[in-house]
């Protein structure tokens, strides 16, 4: 009889389960036969940042049979499951949320509202701010003797993955919620540490942005390994780049840390390290 009693509930949360499960899917269904229709116009729409920059009449290409015909179909795959994001998290939500506390819920739903407006905000300033950006960078700084025929499965690729990138950093101000109500990391914590922060992503960026070239990239590597296990190692160009930036970086972020820094101060710093015979 115990056991029988203990099997109930376990059944019952399974049988929840499935139901929420099925509700999500049909749902995520229901959008993407709405899409369907529009599989080219959303694929038009999502090639714009690149077309707008490509000389004129110049377009995507598909470097297989299917790729013109499956591209467009991912395309409206995934625009169902961002369309459908919020109806896939009530679902969640209606089956966790019995097991609350009512404290629990009131946090948990301004958080998740959060999270998904500003997955959507990151999404959106990538495509109307980077994508452009970005596009209008490698289209112009090309060779006149190299032409930009992208294929349209890798394109999608690559903005997909831009969009998740931006999305799920923007989720950075919810993630530091959690910690600090989890009792992980205080306020206080995060004050002091925004130094570190800026010094290390600005490092960082300007360590990324140094490797453009593959054999530059593993001679900085070699040399850094080298350092690191005490042996003598010689500079690179691309490291004396990297340093020099990173030293910028450090110095921008001590003067903010510690005193008030103004746009000069830090034009002067950057202009000094890019430059040594500056000022």
């Amino acid at each position: 009889m115990s056991d029988d009693f203990n099997e109930s509930p376990l059944i019952e949360h399974l049988v929840e389960l499935r139901a929420r499960l099925v509700r999500g899917l049909l749902g995520l269904g229901v959008v993407l036969l709405a899409l369907l229709p529009f599989a080219r116009t959303l694929y038009n729409h999502l090639a714009t940042p690149l077309i707008s920059q490509l000389p004129a009449g110049q377009s995507m290409i598909a470097t297989n049979p299917a790729g013109a015909f499956f591209a467009p179909l991912k395309l409206t795959f995934f625009s169902a499951v961002f369309i459908a994001v919020p109806w896939l998290l009530y679902q969640a939500w209606a089956f966790v949320a019995p097991g609350l506390y009512a404290r629990e819920k009131r946090l948990a739903v301004p958080l998740l509202a959060s999270a998904v407006a500003l997955f959507y905000i990151g999404c959106a300033f990538a495509y109307f701010l980077v994508l452009p950006a970005v596009f209008h960078f490698l289209t112009t700084f090309r060779p006149e003797v190299i032409a930009i025929t992208p294929d349209a499965n890798a394109y999608l690729d690559f903005v997909l993955a831009i969009f998740f990138a931006f999305g799920a950093s923007f989720e950075l101000p919810v993630a530091m919620v959690i910690l600090v109500l989890l009792g992980w990391v205080t306020p206080q914590q995060l004050r002091e540490g925004r130094g570190y922060a800026i010094v290390g992503t600005a490092g960082n960026g300007c360590d990324a942005a140094a490797k453009y070239d593959v054999i530059e990239s593993s001679l900085t590597v070699s040399s850094k390994n080298a350092s690191a296990a005490g042996l003598p190692s010689f500079p690179t160009h691309q490291q004396e780049r990297s340093l020099s930036c990173e030293y910028a970086a450090i110095q921008i972020a001590t003067t903010y840390w510690g005193n008030p820094v103004s746009e000069w101060d830090v034009g002067a710093t950057v202009a000094r390290a890019a430059n040594p015979h500056y000022g």
